[in-house]
């Protein structure tokens, strides 16, 4: 996401996910022509983990999604 990774923006839902080296077709589907994230977590969350679980998906809803693309891992430049 722009220069920072997921890992370093959220490391405590980082340290809490079941999803860890998953590329994004695998931690979600497509229904219909809407992309739906299917995030699995390590246990239940504290209440300020689940506040943190809803700002982090408003984050990644952002990313531009198409079916018609591989996903695979890519490397950029680190700043």
């Amino acid at each position: 996401m722009g220069n920072s990774n997921l890992k370093t923006l959220y490391p405590r839902l980082f340290s809490l996910s079941l999803n860890q080296g998953l590329k994004v077709n695998e931690v979600g589907e497509w229904a219909d022509a809407a992309w739906r994230w299917k995030l699995r977590w390590r246990g239940d969350r504290f209440e300020w983990e689940t506040l943190l679980e809803a700002n982090f998906i408003q984050h990644i809803s952002w990313a531009s999604l198409s079916r018609e693309h591989k996903d695979v891992h890519t490397w950029g430049e680190r700043l």
